[in-house]
């Protein structure tokens, strides 16, 4: 697909590379001097940057293969975090149909700054994803917007790092933010290993550092909030179909184990009866005459119930030993 046209507005229109120095002040009105006001040092978290547009979207074409959505983004939500004046954000929605686009901005003038270039975009036709919002916010706040994204990013390129490189902070967070099996871009910094798997690794032009930077497209692996909630449901909902399942194999069970007992007997009754009309001493009288025959000491003990399959076998095994050694026919023990 052709991005001619939208990049021709992004670049002409929205944000024209000559206002970049104004998107930066607006930026430092509350990321930099509302900091030099109270004497304390400017967090460098807040520092501005625009990534460039066409790593971006080989980022985010990457990461849409990797969460299985591929180009077809209708089902699939997108997040950028530390969204700026929403310059990414509204790159996505005017190249993709998403489900929903979101941006979340911390620094209340550039959310604004954002809101205001979402009015022109929409005002230009420019947009193919109908549901975009912009909001102010930060990645600590338990916020709706986090419940259901598939595709995050963030340019973390001056976001401050532990000692190993890793992004401690924003781990931390995310990973209660976002739910389970979702993808994570971040750039030159990767997060914590222990809730997110790094499944690849890509390298783009980026004047914004002088050179290039890398990629890191993450797979969250541990549960999310929202995700805990979920789960825990299913699993109770689980648990009760399992114990029907195992009602029915249960009652299943006892009433083959019946038919077979009720099989055994009848067969054992009917080797008796052969035995007993084998016997020449008993001439044509057969088994009827009972001064002949004596009955067996112990009659056929009933059938046990079973209540589980263990206690289904154990009650066979009683239920044979009473049996004992058969007194006639095959086998038979003169007693």
């Amino acid at each position: 697909m052709c991005y001619a046209e939208p990049l021709a507005i992004f670049e002409k229109s929205l944000y024209p590379a000559q206002e970049y120095s104004d998107r930066n002040g607006i930026s430092r009105k509350d990321g930099y001097w509302s900091f030099v006001h109270r004497n304390e040092e400017p967090n460098p978290d807040f520092t501005y940057g625009e990534f460039p547009l066409p790593f971006f979207h080989r980022l985010i074409d990457r990461a849409c293969e990797l969460h299985g959505c591929g180009d077809d983004r209708r089902s699939c939500s997108l997040i950028d975090l530390g969204s700026g004046a929403g310059r990414l954000a509204l790159w996505a929605a005017a190249t993709s149909a998403w489900r929903r686009v979101v941006g979340v901005e911390y620094l209340r003038s550039l959310a604004s700054t954002a809101v205001e270039k979402l009015e022109e975009a929409r005002a230009a036709g420019l947009l193919r994803t109908d549901e975009v919002v912009l909001t102010q916010g930060t990645w600590d706040e338990k916020l709706d917007c986090f419940a259901e994204v598939d595709v995050a990013f963030a340019y973390t390129t001056a976001i401050t790092t532990n000692d190993e490189g890793i992004l401690e902070g924003l781990s931390r967070a995310l990973a209660q933010r976002l739910r389970r099996g979702c993808i994570v871009v971040t750039t030159d910094y990767k997060l914590d290993p222990a809730h997110f798997e790094v499944l690849d690794t890509m390298t783009g032009e980026n004047s914004g550092v002088g050179g290039t930077s890398t990629g890191y497209l993450h797979r969250k692996r541990s549960r999310g909030e929202r995700d805990a909630a979920g789960e825990a449901d299913g699993k109770a909902d689980g648990s009760v179909k399992d114990d029907a399942s195992f009602a029915a194999m249960e009652a299943a069970f006892t009433q083959d184990l019946h038919a077979s007992f009720a099989a055994m007997e009848a067969a054992l009754s009917q080797d008796l009866h052969a035995s007993f009309g084998s016997r020449p001493d008993l001439g044509n009288k057969g088994i009827a005459g009972p001064s002949l025959v004596a009955p067996p000491a112990s009659p056929v003990p009933p059938v046990p119930v079973a209540t589980s399959e263990d206690a289904a076998k154990a009650a066979k095994a009683a239920w044979l030993s009473k049996l004992g050694t058969p007194r006639w026919g095959p086998g038979a023990v003169e007693r």
